[in-house]
C-alpha cells in the first residue's frame, strides 16, 4: 500500500516532504487523523492545495474509512500522506484496517439500508425524463452547464465529478448541497433558510449487491456516471408533500425522513398482509 507517514508537526500547507521539489500536484492526497478535535469530519484543500480528508480519532468507522480511502487512491495511483498523532502505531492501524474491512461490493453490517441524493426541482424534472440521476461530468457532456461547487471551492479530485454521490439519511449534507447551489457558494449552516428541491431515497444495499457502488472513504457510496431510478429509487420527497412553511436543511431532512419512514412501514405492513392472505 503506497502511503507516507507525515513528519511530526507537519501541516498540509507545508512543502511536500516526499517530493524533490516540495510540490504536491494532483497525484497526492492526504488522510488526516485528528487527535484534538476527535469527532472531526471535513475535506478540502482548495484548487491549488493538497486535497485532505480529516477524520477525528474517535470516529466509529475510522479503520473502515481509512481502508476504503487507501484502496480507492491506490486504484488511481495517487500517493497518500497520512497525518496522525505520534501515539498511533500507523503501520499496525493500516494493516488492521485493510484486514478487517470487506471489499466494496459486500454489504457490511454498518451499511445503512437507504442513501439519499438531493437536487433542485428543475433537475428533478430532467432526472424523471432521463430515468436516472446523472453525474456532473455526464451533465456537462450533455451540454448542461451545472457548476460543481466541490471542485470549484473545495478542490475535490477531478474524477469526483464522474460520480453520483449518496449521503446518509441521518445527516444534512444532501440538503446543504442544494442550499449551497442556491447561494452559488459552499454554505454549511444546517439552519439557514432555503428552498428545498427533491430528496431521493435509494436502496443502498441493492446498489452494493449489484456491484454499482464505489467506496472512497469519504462518501456513504457513489456510483460511476449515472444511477437509474429503477430499480434503486425507493421514494422522492419534495416540499410539496408538506404544508407550506419556511425550511432549513435540518428541518427538511428531518421531516422528509419521518415521512419516508412512515411510507416505508405502510408499504411493509401492506406487503405482509398480502402475503398472509396468500398463505
Amino acid at each position: 500500500m503506497n502511503y507516507h507517514r507525515a513528519p511530526a508537526e507537519w501541516t498540509s500547507s507545508a512543502p511536500n516532504p516526499f517530493s524533490k521539489d516540495g510540490r504536491y500536484g494532483p497525484e497526492w492526497t492526504c488522510f488526516c487523523i485528528d487527535g484534538v478535535n476527535r469527532t472531526n469530519s471535513c475535506s478540502g484543500g482548495g484548487k491549488k492545495g493538497l486535497f485532505t480528508f480529516i477524520l477525528g480519532a474517535d470516529t466509529p468507522e475510522l479503520k473502515c474509512q481509512l481502508a476504503d480511502f487507501l484502496r480507492y487512491e491506490r486504484r488511481l495511483k495517487r500517493n497518500v500522506i497520512i497525518s496522525c498523532p505520534e501515539t498511533i502505531n500507523l503501520e499496525a492501524l493500516v494493516e488492521a484496517a485493510l484486514a478487517e474491512t470487506p471489499e466494496e461490493h459486500y454489504v457490511r453490517t454498518t451499511d445503512p439500508r437507504w442513501g439519499v441524493h438531493s437536487s433542485t426541482l428543475t433537475a428533478w424534472h430532467s432526472i424523471c425524463q432521463d430515468g436516472r440521476v446523472k453525474s456532473l461530468a455526464l451533465l456537462h457532456a450533455d451540454g448542461k452547464p451545472t457548476i460543481g461547487l466541490g471542485n470549484e471551492e473545495l478542490g475535490d479530485p477531478p474524477e469526483y465529478a464522474e460520480y453520483v454521490v449518496l449521503g446518509s439519511t441521518e445527516g444534512f449534507a444532501a440538503e446543504i448541497v442544494v442550499a449551497s447551489r442556491e447561494r452559488g457558494r459552499i454554505s454549511t449552516d444546517p439552519d439557514q433558510s432555503y428552498a428545498p428541491g427533491v430528496r431521493i431515497y435509494f436502496d443502498n444495499h441493492l446498489i452494493i449487491r449489484n456491484g454499482l457502488v464505489v467506496r472512497d472513504g469519504l462518501h456513504l457510496a457513489k456510483v460511476l456516471s449515472s444511477l437509474p431510478l429503477v430499480p434503486y429509487m425507493a421514494a422522492a420527497i419534495t416540499a410539496r408533500d408538506f404544508p407550506p412553511r419556511t425550511w432549513s436543511p435540518r428541518t427538511f431532512s428531518e421531516a422528509a425522513n419521518t415521512l419516508f419512514s412512515r411510507r416505508t412501514h405502510v408499504e411493509k405492513d401492506e406487503t405482509e398482509r398480502q402475503s398472509a392472505r396468500r398463505d
